[in-house]
C-alpha cells in the first residue's frame, strides 16, 4: 500500500511541474509579445525603402531655366509592392544648400506642379499633387531660385510618418526642353 500512494504522489507532482511550467510559458509570453510589437511600430518605413525612387532613365529629372524661370523637374517612379504612400519630400540643392518640399494627394503648394503632358516643347501642370499609384510614375515641376544638381525623396508613410531619405541623385542641368 505504501508504494501505491509513492506512486499517485509521483503522478501529481509531475502533473503540477507540467501545469507550473505552461503557466511560465504563458507569463513569458506575454511579456516578449508586447515587446516585440513595441519594437515593430516603426518598421513601416522598411516597407517603403526601394519602393519609391527617383526616375533618371526617363529624361524627366533634371534642371532648367525657361525664360526668367528657374524649374527642376523630377520624376518619381513607384515600384508595384502596395502599402500606404500618402506622399514625399522632395530635397533639392547643390553640395552646399538643400531645400525640402513635402507632396501629398491632392495638396497644392504655389512651388510645385504635377506635369500632365509634354507635347511639342510645351508642358502642362496642373496645381493638385498626384501620387503615383503602384508601379506608375509621375513627374512633378518645382520652381526654384538657384541652380539644383541634386534631388533627394524621402516617403511619407500613413500620413504622419516621415521616412528617412530613400534615395539621392545627381542630376543634369539642360538648356531646353529637348
Amino acid at each position: 500500500m505504501i508504494f501505491k500512494k509513492r506512486a499517485q504522489s509521483e503522478v501529481i507532482t509531475t502533473v503540477l511541474l507540467i501545469l507550473i511550467g505552461i503557466a511560465a510559458v504563458a507569463i513569458l509570453s506575454v511579456f516578449i509579445l508586447n515587446m516585440v510589437r513595441t519594437n515593430l511600430k516603426g518598421t513601416e518605413c522598411f516597407e517603403a525603402m526601394g519602393q519609391v525612387q527617383i526616375n533618371l532613365d526617363s529624361g524627366w529629372t533634371f534642371y532648367i531655366v525657361d525664360g526668367s524661370m528657374k524649374y527642376v523637374y523630377v520624376n518619381v517612379e513607384r515600384e508595384t509592392k502596395d502599402f500606404e504612400l500618402t506622399g514625399f519630400n522632395i530635397a533639392y540643392g547643390d553640395d552646399v544648400e538643400t531645400t525640402k518640399v513635402t507632396l501629398k494627394n491632392g495638396e497644392t503648394t504655389s512651388k510645385v506642379e504635377y506635369v500632365t503632358e509634354f507635347s511639342g516643347g510645351v508642358v502642362r501642370a496642373q496645381e493638385g499633387i498626384v501620387i503615383p499609384a503602384p508601379g506608375e510614375s509621375k513627374t512633378y515641376r518645382i520652381s526654384v531660385d538657384k541652380v539644383v544638381t541634386r534631388v533627394a525623396i524621402a516617403p511619407i508613410i500613413k500620413e504622419t510618418i516621415e521616412c528617412e531619405k530613400a534615395e539621392e541623385r545627381e542630376i543634369i542641368v539642360k538648356t531646353s526642353y529637348s
